[in-house]
């Protein structure tokens, strides 16, 4: 008997130093988190509404749309990169590689052809192309990548020297306010066609207030994750009501514009925004929204923020060109930015699997389980 309880305690004691032996030789590959589907789907909601304004344009202007969506449009995409956005150990070289492949490569990409500065060599430097090269190097070309580069920069120091979520929200606060004076102060007057500046500095600084509210959210999910449907709808209830008032009442014609820097009246747009924003993240959390084209869309917003207005712009020659009423016609408009969006969904799944790096993508790497086989076998050998 006590030579089969000895037995035991040594197939015991080998299983352990097998089990241990076998964990140093595997490579140290740490546990990804599960991807959260219900934020891409924001990021999808967030660009389908851009895709509706720029196919709307010089076609259907329709206020409440503006009121409701064209405030908060802008400040979602924002909002959820400050959710993501990580300083991890905090060096820099990492950062600026990951900044580097996600959006700075994409953007001179897409700016350099949707400037068309690569004709200058051909047609020489006449105005048109010259005032694009200006408008490619000044980041107003796409001028949402060169905005979030310089507020994802900004937000890496931000992280990165302050720690303390109190005092990362007050540098935010502060440096939105600094933007909001440069829009009014240092730009064009008020409804000028053009008040962002070099590379959208005012822009970015403004971004960094949108960025704190997925930041906040994040840090306290699980608490806004408990909150109740009632509180939600009262909420939503509130933000619909504040748009009513600002359209009938207060700012009639008016509404929130993050490009343009147009806030009818700052403290009341700000909390508006605030507002729908958090609805928005309140309801996607709490249903964990995932349909599949929104999770597509959003994963994909790069490249259909880079082309769709093209897609567009061809649609609205070919109707015209066929003698096709646009004015005051919704229909067209929620039509074009359909197949502009369906078009762009076929461009990305070509680029995604051809040419990933000009969407800010990676290729797909060894499954982890041929990494760690190789491994071990290198170890055996």
């Amino acid at each position: 008997m006590s030579n089969e309880v000895a037995l035991e305690t040594n197939q015991g004691i080998e299983q352990e130093v097998a089990k241990e032996s076998a964990q140093e030789i595997q490579p140290q590959i740490k546990p990804q988190k599960p991807r959260k589907y219900w934020i891409d789907s924001i990021r999808g909601i967030a660009m389908i509404l851009v895709v509706v304004v720029h196919a709307s344009q010089k076609i259907a202007h329709w206020d409440i749309y503006n009121i409701f969506f064209g405030g908060i449009m802008l400040p979602m995409f924002f909002a959820v990169t400050g959710y993501v956005f990580s300083i991890r150990d905090g060096k820099q070289w990492p950062f600026y590689k990951g900044l580097l492949l996600k959006l700075v490569l994409p953007w001179v990409l897409f700016s350099f052809i949707w400037a068309k500065a690569f004709m200058i060599p051909f047609k020489g430097f006449h105005p048109f192309y010259t005032e694009r090269l200006y408008k490619f190097v000044s980041g107003k070309t796409l001028w949402w990548f060169s905005c979030c580069i310089i507020a994802e920069i900004i937000q890496f120091y931000i992280q990165k020297f302050l720690k303390k979520p109190m005092y990362v929200c007050i540098a935010d606060l502060l440096l939105a306010t600094a933007g909001l004076l440069l829009a009014y102060y240092c730009t064009p007057p008020y409804y000028a066609e053009d008040r962002a500046m070099f590379l959208n500095i005012n822009n970015a600084l403004l971004a960094q207030f949108y960025m704190m509210i997925g930041y906040l959210f994040k840090r306290k999910e699980d608490f806004f994750g408990k909150i109740k449907w009632v509180w939600v709808i009262i909420l939503a209830c509130v933000y619909v009501a504040l748009g009513l008032l600002s359209r009938l009442v207060f700012f009639p014609g008016r509404y929130p514009d993050m490009n343009q820097n147009l806030y009818p009246n700052i403290p009341y747009s700000m909390l508006s925004i605030t507002i729908g924003v958090f609805v928005v993240f309140l309801i996607a959390k709490k249903t964990n929204l995932r349909f599949k084209p929104l999770v597509f869309i959003g994963q994909n917003t790069l490249l259909i923020y880079a082309i769709h207005y093209k897609f567009i712009g061809l649609m609205k020659k070919f109707l015209e060109w066929d003698k096709v009423s646009l004015s005051n016609n919704w229909g067209w408009a929620l039509l074009m930015s359909a197949i502009s969006i369906a078009l762009c969904s076929v461009c990305a799944i070509i680029l995604n699997k051809f040419l990933p790096e000009a969407v800010g993508k990676r290729r797909k790497k060894r499954k982890k389980e041929e990494q760690s086989a190789s491994v071990r076998e290198e170890n055996a050998a």
